[in-house]
């Protein structure tokens, strides 16, 4: 079986886990990892309910020539679909805690 490289992150309403290194605690924030990926188009259109798997290969080729790529226009998620060949999305995903007692957010 070949290789498969995934790429995964929360969805819509998802929540991630920041951490503050100076007190240790870690704080709920907003996932906004697809957006920093130019990947938002593709995290919009699912749905909110269910983890998504994308299959990434089928838009190699309408990335191939550089007429393509001026027209699409979105560099990030460029260097993301081509270097990838599946994205997960998990959607309603919350936030890392700590483990240890007291410490949590």
């Amino acid at each position: 079986m070949p290789d498969i490289s995934l790429v995964g992150g929360g969805g819509p309403k998802a929540r991630h886990g920041v951490l503050n290194p100076t007190n240790m605690t870690v704080a709920e924030a907003p996932v906004d990892m697809f957006d920093q990926l130019g990947l938002k188009f593709l995290v919009d259109g699912v749905g909110a309910t269910a983890a998504t798997l994308i299959d990434l290969r089928p838009l190699w080729p309408l990335l191939s020539g550089a007429r393509r790529l001026k027209a699409f226009n979105n560099p990030d998620a460029v260097k993301t679909i081509l270097a990838f060949d599946a994205l997960v999305i998990l959607p309603q995903s919350t936030g890392a805690t700590m483990l240890v007692p007291g410490n949590a957010a």
